[in-house]
């Protein structure tokens, strides 16, 4: 029971077909089907009907008009431009991009116009990457490109709202495997959101809390490991074992 497209009369006649286009190659599927479908087969009927063999796993639709990668069907109307893209050199120049914003936020002796603009950049940028990595093969590409460790730079070299898109791009991607097997082989993560326990804004508080809790349900050592850094940072910063914890637990916001 495969979606059909781009063949015969009798589909040329149906108008109610929405196009997909790659490299100046057009596919039509039928409406119907693709709004009630999964997005990952329509994906591979896609890799399909385009010959695209292997490399079809990389590829994902997007909307030509908003940029934005595609993650919910149910929406798509006939009158929609998409396009059928290569995420992997997509994520590729994304990362280039927003690495070089990073840097420029990291140099030395950086004046306060040239920062607001390199932060206005990176909000930009990284507020994209979020609404993009609810397709699912854009994110798992993002990982596999090592995306995750920009997003930690944008945790260590920024405050407020930028840190909250980083940590809420985060718990995205810990939403996949690869995510959560990136994160194990990266101990040093723990310590980083274990710092931002402290940090002045209850938001970014609140959202670390929410990440180590992923952690420790989702990694085999999870917990020792997060008991291993309380205890570390604890001595590191004189506070009593486990009391940013308590005192996040206990306080009186409903949200927490």
């Amino acid at each position: 029971d495969r979606l059909p497209g781009g063949r015969g009369e009798e589909q040329k006649k149906d108008k109610n077909m929405v196009k997909v286009t790659l490299k100046g190659s057009t596919q039509s599927l039928p409406l119907p089907r693709v709004a009630s479908g999964e997005l990952s087969e329509v994906q591979e009927q896609l890799a399909e009907l385009f010959k695209l063999g292997d490399i079809g796993v990389h590829y994902a639709l997007r909307c030509s008009k908003t940029g934005q990668f595609v993650d919910d069907l149910e929406g798509i109307e006939q009158s929609d431009s998409l396009e059928f893209v290569d995420c992997s050199k997509e994520i590729k120049q994304t990362l280039k991009k927003f690495r070089a914003s990073l840097d420029g936020l990291a140099a030395a002796g950086i004046s306060e116009g040239q920062r607001e603009k390199s932060i206005l950049g990176v909000q930009s940028q990284i507020h994209d990457i979020m609404v993009n990595l609810k397709n699912g093969t854009y994110a798992e590409e993002f990982i596999s490109d090592r995306g995750i460790d920009e997003l930690l730079r944008v945790v260590t070299l920024t405050e407020g709202k930028l840190q909250l898109l980083a940590l809420d791009s985060l718990s995205e991607l810990m939403s996949y495997m690869n995510g959560i097997e990136y994160i194990k082989a990266k101990p040093e993560v723990i310590a980083i959101l274990y710092k931002l326990l402290h940090d002045s804004v209850l938001e970014v508080r609140r959202n670390s809390l929410v990440l180590l809790i992923m952690i420790a349900h989702t990694l085999p050592d999870g917990f020792a490991q997060i008991k291993s850094t309380d205890k570390k940072l604890s001595q590191e910063m004189g506070k009593q074992r486990y009391e940013v914890l308590v005192s996040l637990l206990s306080s009186d916001d409903n949200e927490t």
